[in-house]
């Protein structure tokens, strides 16, 4: 399933001007393509400048301890995001940006994935007779009213 606004013609084209020294704007004007999507083939191509690894990586989730050492490496200042990103094997300059951003505003505990899944309610318990969760119910029924 292909959801590009570029079609695979168009890709190659963008590609080849990229090849001859254009960056992603010029590319996007001169060929009459849309931008945005002309900008985000560019980053990829600047990080997998192979044509054969242009399509975009699978996505795989790295842990707790790698987003962690990869957020300080940047923030150490060594490093551009860019250069860090194709270090690692990232799929886009944007995902680092945003580990960055997480790990300012909420801290190391910010790199950490969320829970998916409907939370439990708290004080239910998987063991618990029916019979007892009933009666608690109705009882609560009858403190409120």
């Amino acid at each position: 399933m292909n959801t590009s606004a570029l079609s695979p013609e168009q890709k190659a084209q963008a590609i080849t001007a990229f090849a001859q020294g254009l960056k992603a704007h010029r590319t996007a004007t001169v060929l009459n393509l849309p931008h945005r999507p002309v900008r985000s083939l560019y980053d990829r191509w600047i990080l997998r400048p192979d044509p054969a690894a242009m399509s975009t990586p699978p996505n795989r989730h790295r842990s707790y301890e790698e987003k962690l050492e990869i957020v300080t490496e940047y923030l150490a200042g060594d490093i551009s995001y860019r250069n860090l990103a194709r270090k690692h094997g990232l799929p886009s300059v944007s995902t680092l940006e945003q580990w960055v951003k997480q790990y300012r505003d909420h801290g190391p505990a910010g790199l950490r994935r969320a829970p998916r899944g409907v939370p439990r309610m708290p004080g239910s318990r998987a063991g618990e007779p029916l019979e007892e969760q009933e009666r608690l119910r109705q009882r609560v029924a009858y403190l409120e009213a």
